[in-house]
């Protein structure tokens, strides 16, 4: 009988903030990623590129990518954009969610991926280039430049069959700047609504950074309370978030109790430093909040299997008429 491999996939995401010229690594990934800081450094003992970029100018991004293994490696490196978990961590990542207030993107105005195949022991120079708006833009434009190794091997195994896929991507963080004069902190609340996160039934509040401005020591408290009046059902806070510059995300609160049909008021208090802000919105729960939440991952998950089976009748289509093309032309 074949044996059946289930694969598990583990990224390891890795920034580095070290002193300059020191290599991006990680134990188990077998290369390193070391940046080549340009003249236009603005942070000499940063580890990362800190650029004060000219608009208009192509900015070349060089990194030494490094195999330290005794077999050959396939990579990929590529120029992706900062955005913000919902553990309040700013992650760096391939298709970051697009939030609607950037005028820039890094990974919009960088060239394209590039796969390179290093031999055992084997280094090289390996270079990405951004070219700014010839516009400009103001404040910060935050990504980084991400090394993926695309030849993943199975670690361990079990008679059992069941075997784990690494695949280690580290990261070099990538900030652009035209002006050294910083933007303002700034925070708006976006939708209120009920679904799910971390598995469970939650209110979620996006949360939106709709400025250029990495910014962080960020706390949040958030409490939900009927419109009618009476104590809070619900209540969270958190402590020492970052938010990556026009980015948002979702933040949960998880009552303690099933919240019954009815109009609530989310009231939302963040403050980063010098700076506070203050929200308040109303939503409605027209069933109780699990029955609502299920209900809405349902319609998600109908969507979700939808389109796999579009994709796939879409690639058994075009197999089909790859093969009967080949069948014509023999």
């Amino acid at each position: 009988m074949m044996r059946r491999w289930w694969w598990m996939i583990g990224w390891l995401w890795w920034l580095v903030c070290a002193a300059p010229g020191h290599p991006v690594q990680a134990v188990g990934a077998g290369f390193t990623v070391t940046p080549q800081l340009p003249a236009n450094q603005l942070d000499r003992a940063a580890g990362f590129f800190d650029l004060r970029v000219t608009p208009g100018v192509a900015q070349p991004l060089t990194v030494v990518v490094a195999n330290r293994t005794a077999t050959a490696k396939r990579l990929q490196a590529q120029v992706v954009t900062a955005y913000t978990q919902v553990n309040g961590v700013v992650s760096y990542a391939p298709g970051a969610p697009r939030d609607d207030s950037a005028q820039v993107r890094l990974s919009e105005i960088a060239s394209k991926p590039v796969t390179f195949t290093l031999a055992a022991h084997q280094a090289r120079p390996v270079t990405m280039t951004v070219v700014p708006p010839a516009s400009g833009f103001t404040g910060q434009v935050l990504g980084a430049l991400i090394v993926q190794d695309r030849s993943t091997y199975a670690a361990g195994g079990s008679a059992a069959g069941f075997g784990v896929r690494n695949q280690f991507t580290l990261a070099v963080a990538v900030q652009l700047q035209v002006s050294l004069t910083k933007v303002a902190p700034h925070l708006r609340l976006g939708p209120v609504r009920l679904g799910t996160q971390a598995t469970r039934p939650a209110v979620l509040a996006q949360v939106q950074n709709d400025r250029p401005r990495l910014f962080g020591q960020l706390a949040l408290t958030a409490t939900i309370t009927p419109t009618s009046g009476g104590p809070a059902v619900a209540r969270r806070q958190v402590h020492d978030y970052a938010m990556a510059p026009n980015s948002h995300f979702d933040f949960a609160v998880w009552p303690a109790q099933d919240l019954a049909p009815g109009r609530y008021w989310f009231t939302l208090t963040a403050t980063a430093g010098q700076a506070t802000w203050r929200f308040r919105r109303a939503f409605t729960v027209g069933q109780t909040l699990s029955s609502q939440a299920q209900a809405a991952g349902r319609q998600r998950l109908w969507a979700a299997g939808w389109l796999a089976v579009l994709t796939l009748a879409l690639v058994l289509w075009l197999g089909w008429r790859r093969r009967k093309r080949r069948g014509l032309g023999a």
